[in-house]
């Protein structure tokens, strides 16, 4: 009786594992054990190190939206030094390409929504990679007002030069109004002033006496001809010249002029 239990635990204990097939060792955590007592047992804890856990189970690195963007940027940064742009939409190919990325425009200065070709690199040439819908958003430095000012009130002292959004503006002045130049209407201080609400300083006032080139080949004849109206250097008016016959004039110089056209 005693010979066969001694066999029985015999077959029942587990056969010893030679070293050389050992099982790897699995790190462990301690859990409550469910059968009571509230002492701690061990469980097997399978973990993946931080560099497998950022590798997608061998997939290549896509991109993301920031690299497209990024991407966007560089094509954008010689016309606008000072750009923001954001990713509105990926074409599925675009979401799915590996860096590096090149995005081309079709525009020559893009500004606000607009869509562009995303390229990725592969054997050592840019490949198409779908499309992307971008947001362009385009800073400046310009004239502000940093007051309220009146119609035909020299603006000189009421500007400053701002960093602004200017996407959506496109007349805007690039630089500080001279100290001749006045508001063409009523503004509010924070106005971004662009050329609708800048007036020159006039050249010529309406009644003034101005000198015309007329210029047809070889030929040049100076007349002494009458302003119709206001304009400053740069702009086309209407005058009366000797002939009572009115002509178009483009001004070069306050009381000068060149012919344009007889009207």
């Amino acid at each position: 009786m005693i010979a066969l239990a001694a066999l029985l635990l015999a077959l029942a204990a587990p056969a010893p594992v030679p070293a050389s097939v050992a099982p790897p060792s699995v790190p462990e955590v301690a859990a409550v054990n469910p059968s009571g007592g509230g002492l701690p047992y061990a469980v097997p804890f399978l973990s993946l190190s931080r560099g497998e856990r950022g590798r997608d189970l061998g997939r290549p690195h896509r991109a993301t939206e920031a690299e497209v963007a990024a991407a966007a940027r560089a094509a954008v940064a010689a016309i606008w030094p000072d750009a923001e742009v954001a990713v509105v939409r990926l074409s599925g190919r675009a979401a799915e390409a590996a860096p590096p990325l090149r995005v081309v425009f079709d525009e020559a200065a893009p500004r606000g929504r607009v869509s562009a070709r995303v390229e990725h690199e592969a054997d050592g040439a840019w490949q198409p990679a779908g499309w992307a819908y971008l947001d362009v958003a385009v800073f400046e430095t310009v004239p502000v007002l940093t007051r309220d000012v009146s119609r035909d009130e020299p603006l000189a002292d009421a500007v400053a030069l701002q960093r602004v959004e200017t996407t959506t503006l496109h007349d805007g002045l690039s630089e500080r109004p001279g100290p001749d130049w006045l508001a063409s209407r009523s503004l509010r201080a924070g106005t971004v002033l662009t050329v609708r609400h800048v007036r020159a300083p006039a050249a010529v006032e309406a009644g003034d006496p101005v000198r015309v080139r007329y210029v047809r080949g070889a030929v040049v004849i100076t007349l002494d001809c009458q302003a119709r109206e206001r304009g400053a250097v740069g702009e086309t008016i209407a005058t009366t010249c000797p002939s009572a016959r009115a002509t178009r004039v483009r001004l070069t110089a306050p009381g000068a002029a060149d012919w344009t056209a007889t009207l």
